[in-house]
């Protein structure tokens, strides 16, 4: 017994000893991650594809497509590339749709400005 013991101490000691050379030796640097382009610097962030659906319980108030939407650090926001505004028919107003180039929205999302046809 005294023998497997050994045999087995001395395995031991090798797998520790590989496992120990395996983790001192030098590491690969990772790649670097591929930067994103932006089309504004000064964009906190930007969503290709946008679409937003404001609404109060039931009602929607209104509902947005954007190829671009890029939000600003004072919480306004840039739709370009293409927008549709929809706002549907409710009781107290009527419905209307909306479409163009580019549009600011201010930070309360309360008044669009339609800058680009």
């Amino acid at each position: 017994w005294q023998r497997v013991t050994r045999l087995a101490l001395v395995l031991g000691l090798v797998a520790f000893g590989t496992v120990v050379s395996l983790g001192v030796r030098e590491r690969v640097e990772p790649a670097a991650a591929p930067g994103v382009d932006r089309d504004d610097p000064k964009a906190l962030a930007e969503i290709r594809g946008a679409q937003v659906i404001q609404a109060a319980g039931e009602l929607k108030d209104y509902t947005y497509n954007a190829g671009l939407q890029q939000l600003y650090e004072d919480g306004s926001l840039r739709l370009s590339n293409g927008f549709l505004v929809d706002v549907p028919e409710q009781a107290d107003r009527d419905g209307f749709l909306v479409t163009g180039g580019e549009a600011r929205v201010d930070a309360d999302q309360d008044r669009f400005v339609f800058t680009r046809a």
